[in-house]
């Protein structure tokens, strides 16, 4: 996936980048360097996080999950989304759960052009409450 490209590309460069600071923190003062300390700590957890979103998630049988998006729509009219991982695309007339344990049925897809225009387009599935 292009996303995926992009964040692996932004996390070797922020490390990159964290990696030329520490080289320099030995020329700040003791109070300058403990600060700097800190902040390039917690950016190396953000590349961290940044690198396991990117990962490519295996199932227990070894093969690759992969995240899809859902619209929930509620009888009152209300509407929300989810995103759960799993092994192989849904399809209309599937049912799934997520964290409640509440069953969705699947009545639709619904493809959501991105702004900026140069952003992939995304694919919701579209659910109601199952029976």
């Amino acid at each position: 996936m292009t996303s995926d490209k992009q964040s692996r590309l932004n996390a070797d460069q922020l490390e990159s980048a964290l990696a030329q600071e520490r080289d320099g923190l030995s020329e700040l003062e003791q109070e300058a360097r403990a600060r700097r300390e800190q902040a390039l700590e917690q950016m190396g957890a953000y590349v961290s996080m940044l690198r396991n979103t990117t990962a490519t998630r295996r199932a227990a049988d070894g093969l690759p999950r992969r995240p899809f998006s859902f619209k929930l729509e509620f009888e009152d009219g209300r509407w929300n989304v989810d995103e759960i991982e799993l092994d192989v695309a849904p399809r209309v007339g599937d049912i799934v759960s997520f964290d409640d344990g509440r069953p969705w049925r699947i009545r639709a897809t619904q493809v959501v052009r991105a702004r900026p225009a140069r952003k992939p387009v995304r694919e919701f599935f579209v659910c109601a409450p199952a029976a």
